[in-house]
């Protein structure tokens, strides 16, 4: 994947995250790669995804508004943590 199709994915998932978590008062944080490029005003690798700390009583209700805006869920077990991550076509994966 090119440097453009990755910066094509990374606003389309940043405009999600504006539409519904920053406009629907979620309490949320954004951590990882996606905080650092922010920080430096550019991404200094290839993102994958955006990582997003949220408080467990507002999951259900973003799943559900995520899965209205098209993303699928899918269940990531890795090192003895599990996590779902959100992903949709053209837009970086939301985990």
């Amino acid at each position: 994947m090119n440097s453009a199709q990755n910066t094509r994915e990374l606003k389309n998932s940043l405009t999600i995250i504006n539409t519904i978590l920053e406009n629907k008062n979620y309490n949320y944080r954004i951590i990882g790669s996606t905080l650092i490029a922010a920080l430096n005003g550019k991404p200094h690798r290839r993102i994958g995804d955006i990582d997003i700390i949220l408080d467990k009583d507002q999951y259900p209700k973003l799943k559900k508004e995520l899965i209205d805006q098209g993303f699928s869920f899918h269940k990531i077990s890795k090192l003895g943590f599990t996590w779902e991550e959100a992903t949709r076509i053209n837009h970086l994966d939301l985990t």
